[in-house]
């Protein structure tokens, strides 16, 4: 049978234990608390918000945090945070699947990229992902959105927030590797353009690949991202951007029956890296490509106007052999 499916994928396992003694009562040394820095979302409103002020569940996942677990997907990214289940395909890595306060319809298309929607092709092969390395941060917003962003799942909606071009020099190199044979290597490259310093630009990128826990199944991944901003006077700005990715290898996308796999069947079970499909025929290629511009005006601290357009287009080749239950015993 064709169809398609997808990959593992892996993620950092860390867990802490915070022990509470009791002391006696005593006279301590007043202790100088460090600086509380009051964060703000825009995701909920479409407008920077103080967290305290926005009458709306939001959790923001930064880039340090991604960092710091090592996440390679916007999936994983999510794992930890409330009202958020992250592994609706289990070791699945080709699609970012994210079920909002339990509705997992449109768990493929609530995704939100600076505003605008990421083609989510529900019940298909054709969705986009966009990879973290990419992103200054993620919101999930928590609860009905659609008044904001149109058609969204009830259950709420994931706004990515892409790197912008800034006007101070910066840069850096990452070198990854890891278990199941993984590599990788990235940089992100950003600063001011000129003497006058009203262009500034951003280039980042990522080469990536995986052996798979299934066989011959492997995941690869080629992204490139140049953006440029143009202060056009000192209340207006345009930003033109592109994101182009290439994955020749698609990983795994598929799973076997719960009877064998998570319980015995006839006395055996099935091995976690079983792999139902034929490894001459199977295949997942994508090719995805981003191209769009925001242009901005601020009238005053108060008031700004701002368009944003993009155009997105996916290739995709699938090929699949995939099983579909037990065989009948007559």
């Amino acid at each position: 049978m064709a169809s398609t499916h997808r990959l593992f994928l892996l993620a950092p396992l860390s867990s802490a234990l915070l022990i509470a003694l009791a002391t006696p009562a005593a006279a301590q040394p007043s202790t100088a608390l460090a600086t509380v820095t009051v964060t703000a979302q825009q995701a909920a409103t479409k407008v920077a918000t103080p967290s305290i002020e926005t009458p709306q569940s939001v959790s923001t996942i930064t880039e340090t945090q991604m960092s710091q677990r090592g996440v390679s997907t916007v999936q994983r990214a999510a794992d930890y945070t409330p009202g958020v289940y992250s592994n609706q395909i289990g070791a699945s890595n080709r699609f970012d699947y994210l079920v909002l306060r339990g509705l997992s319809d449109g768990s493929l298309s609530n995704t939100f990229l600076d505003g605008l929607k990421v083609m989510g092709d529900a019940n298909s092969h054709s969705s986009m992902r966009i990879d973290p390395w990419f992103l200054d941060s993620i919101e999930v917003v928590r609860g009905p959105a659609s008044v904001l962003y149109g058609r969204a799942s009830p259950g709420g909606v994931v706004a990515l927030n892409s790197k912008r071009p800034e006007f101070e020099q910066g840069g850096k190199l990452r070198f990854r590797v890891g278990n199941n044979d993984q590599r990788s290597a990235a940089f992100d490259l950003t600063g001011p353009l000129g003497e006058e310093q009203r262009v500034a630009f951003r280039l980042t990128g990522i080469a990536s690949a995986a052996d798979t826990q299934f066989g011959p199944a492997e995941e690869e991944r080629y992204a490139i991202a140049p953006r440029l901003t143009w202060d056009m006077t000192d209340a207006t700005s345009l930003t033109v951007e592109a994101y182009l990715q290439d994955e020749p290898e698609g990983g795994y996308h598929s799973g076997v029956p719960y009877e064998g796999a998570v319980i015995a069947r006839n006395g055996r079970q099935i091995s976690n890296n079983f792999f139902d499909g034929e490894a001459d025929y199977d295949a997942y290629k994508r090719t995805q490509r981003m191209l769009g511009y925001t242009l901005e005006h601020r009238f005053n601290d108060r008031v700004s106007a701002r368009q944003l357009l993009r155009y997105l287009n996916s290739d995709v080749t699938l090929n699949q052999v995939y099983g579909f239950g037990w065989a009948s015993p007559t």
